[in-house]
């Protein structure tokens, strides 16, 4: 308020006084003056209580003053200012000034989602700022209110809030870790039911806090490095769980052991020996098989077959079978069995030659058939061999001679019946 000439009497009157001194006529007074500078991002209001005032006007720092009828003002400004209010009434005109002083920044909250943090983990901050003009994050300038995802790395985050008054700023530090490294093998990936020998697991891990081997609902705590034998009866997963330097966070490495059954092979054929021509069948059956080849060729895990037209030579037959462990193999060897022939015999008999046709009927087991001869002259013999179904039954055997009669010759005949026809 400043000094003020009393327009009745033309009395100057000193600034704390309202009433003229000399002829007591009352000059227009501000009672009461407020105004909230503590948020800058929005309009600033200033208000007052006036009394004896016939008309107002509001002046912000230079500008023109505005005459306003109510008893606030609203005004932008995000720096320090005035506020000069001017009064009029019948007695004189008085102008009221009042420092406007912005509030320095306030950091309303300033918080990130964790603490300890790993080297390859984002970390998420989230602020609120008052009163401020400008706010940076990190030297990156950022609204008054929001959240951000921040780079792996980062080991310190500071938020600084300025304004004409002032400035406010907080700053966090991060404790970063180190990911555990962790090796965790096994000598074998998978082994046989029959396996007695079992597996041998092996681990190192650094930058750890424990270490625990899991498996079958079973937890063991186990030194940083280390190996162990194992012996599993069935598919089983073996975890290495490692708990990093914070404490909390958990680190996974797993193996799974297969354990699975090896393969069984069946390889049979009907004969074993045979004559050119004869048929034959080879049968197999195989279990936990993946793959089955007969000389080279894929067949049936389970399967047969049929030689009809035989063979001309001995000839082998090879099973392969493959499981997840190896290729194992079968072999058949079908032999030849030779025709019998009877070249001649050598009997006692008089000076006498003749030829005798016989007629065999044969389908011989895997037999030898030895020759007779003995000091006598020789008799010419032709045998033909006829093959008959049925490998069991023996062969049959008819001799004709024009020498029936003789007694020697009957003597021949049985015993080249008994050696045709022996059980």
């Amino acid at each position: 308020m400043s000094k003020w000439k009393c327009n009745n009497c033309e009395t100057i009157n000193d600034s704390g006084c309202h009433i003229c001194e000399v002829c007591e006529a009352c000059a227009p007074y501000i009672s009461k003056f407020e105004c909230d500078s503590s948020d800058i991002s929005n309009p600033l209001m200033c208000s007052w209580e006036a009394e004896n005032i016939s008309r107002l006007f509001v002046q912000l720092n230079d500008e023109l003053p505005i005459e306003v009828i109510d008893n606030k003002y609203f005004f932008d400004s995000k720096r320090n200012c005035i506020i000069r209010l001017i009064a009029e009434n019948e007695i004189t005109r008085i102008t009221y000034e009042y420092p406007i002083v912005i509030s320095k920044p306030r950091i309303d909250y300033f918080e990130v989602n964790k603490i300890n943090v790993y080297v390859d983990e984002k970390v998420e901050v989230k602020w609120k700022v008052s009163n401020a003009e400008t706010i940076y994050l990190n030297d990156i300038k950022v609204l008054k209110e929001g959240s951000l995802i921040l780079e792996a790395g980062i080991l310190d985050i500071e938020i600084k809030a300025l304004n004409s008054s002032g400035n406010a700023q907080k700053r966090i530090s991060l404790k970063r870790f180190s990911i555990p490294k962790i090796n965790f093998s096994s000598d074998k990936k998978k082994i046989k039911s029959s396996d007695n020998i079992g597996v041998l697991l092996n681990w190192s891990v650094t930058y750890e806090k424990w270490v625990i081997l899991k498996y079958n609902g079973k937890e063991e705590i186990c030194k940083h490095r280390g190996e162990q034998r194992v012996y599993p009866k069935e598919t089983t997963s073996y975890t290495l769980d490692v708990i990093g330097l914070d404490g909390e966070r958990h680190f996974f490495k797993q193996i799974n052991i297969e354990v699975l059954p090896e393969a069984t092979i069946k390889f049979d054929v009907d004969k074993e020996y045979v004559f050119p021509n004869i048929p034959f069948t080879l049968k197999w059956e195989t279990e936990n098989a993946k793959k089955v080849t007969l000389n080279g060729n894929d067949v049936d895990l389970i399967g047969r077959e049929i030689f009809d037209d035989g063979i001309q030579k001995e000839t082998k037959y090879t099973l392969c079978v493959t499981d997840d462990f190896e290729v194992k193999k079968k072999e058949i060897v079908v032999k030849m069995l030779p025709l019998p022939r009877i070249e001649s015999l050598v009997v006692p008999m008089p000076n006498i030659e003749k030829n005798i046709n016989m007629t065999v009927n044969l389908n011989i087991p895997n037999i030898a058939i030895d020759l007779l001869s003995c000091d006598l002259q020789k008799v010419g013999l032709n045998v033909e061999a006829k093959v008959v179904e049925g490998i069991n039954a023996p062969p049959k055997v008819e001799l004709k001679s024009d020498l029936e009669e003789l007694n020697y010759w009957n003597k021949i005949k049985k015993n080249i019946k008994n050696l045709f026809n022996r059980q």
